[in-house]
């Protein structure tokens, strides 16, 4: 048993270590976009938004994935707000950060609303989802997600 404690000890820090990897490995991921001048990054950014258009992504898709990486640098050089493409039509500007409105339903959609992938910030508010039908059924959803997701944390009650 006291082997085990030893063990289960030097267990910890390397699973600190594997988040930090984990963020490290992201990071380096962006370095692809960070290498982009502006112009190329917001023409990448706006042909992708074509690409997306119409369709329900998972985060956990390529293109979404890298897609995230490209905003997360843009947020940071604020490329929407230069204006240097036109942003696709069917993208009005979000009210939280100016970028297209490419919305992301999580598991805090009845608190945080749609949340906004460019700044992670509300992009709409869950009680701003004009259309009811849309708005009951996330609603349905993220209850329903709510206590699938509690499994993840029973030894935290």
């Amino acid at each position: 048993m006291h082997f085990y404690a030893n063990g289960f000890v030097s267990i910890l820090p390397r699973m600190a270590h594997e988040a930090d990897s984990l963020e490290k490995l992201w990071r380096n991921y962006a370095n692809v976009f960070r290498d982009f001048d502006n112009l190329t990054l917001a023409r990448w950014m706006s042909q992708t938004l074509g690409q997306l258009h119409g369709q329900l992504w998972r985060m956990s898709h390529p293109l979404v994935a890298a897609y995230r990486l490209a905003a997360m640098v843009a947020h940071d050089r604020q490329i929407w707000n230069q204006r240097m493409v036109a942003i696709p039509p069917d993208f009005p500007p979000a009210e939280c950060c100016r970028a297209p409105l490419l919305p992301m339903i999580t598991r805090d959609l009845l608190e945080s609303g749609l949340i906004c992938l460019h700044c992670n910030g509300t992009a709409v508010s869950f009680e701003q989802i004009a259309d009811r039908n849309a708005a009951e059924a996330l609603a349905e959803w993220a209850e329903e997600y709510s206590t699938t997701h509690s499994v993840a944390h029973w030894d935290e009650g």
